[in-house]
């Protein structure tokens, strides 16, 4: 069952098209049959020391393997998107390491107050 913090690599949706690349994606919130709100996430340009505002990066690589992901990796918490995510495309789960910056992320996002 797919749950909040896991890793998964769906299609992910720019501008009411449907992607032609899956990507990773962060689960932020679970609903009904599997639909979710993730964020987006990418291995491109990715600065683990100045993040932009609301991103979390995962780049240690102890972090990478327990996400299962092999890349440094950003998510942004400002692009989101309702998805199908099927249990079978999980990789991995945020660490609990990682939960403070994706705390002050959501924050900045505005998906929480501060």
């Amino acid at each position: 069952m797919i749950q909040v913090g896991d890793i998964a690599f769906v299609t992910f949706p720019f501008e009411e098209k449907q992607a032609d690349r899956v990507h990773p994606v962060l689960v932020l919130e679970v609903m009904e049959h599997s639909q979710c709100i993730v964020a987006y996430g990418s291995s491109k340009q990715v600065d683990a020391n100045c993040p932009r505002k609301g991103e979390v990066v995962v780049s240690d690589p102890e972090h990478l393997r327990r996400c299962g992901l092999t890349r440094p990796t950003r998510f942004d918490l400002c692009i989101r998107a309702r998805l199908f995510v099927p249990r079978r495309s999980r990789v991995g789960v945020l660490p609990a390491q990682v939960h403070g910056r994706l705390y002050s992320a959501a924050v900045t996002a505005g998906l929480l107050g501060a």
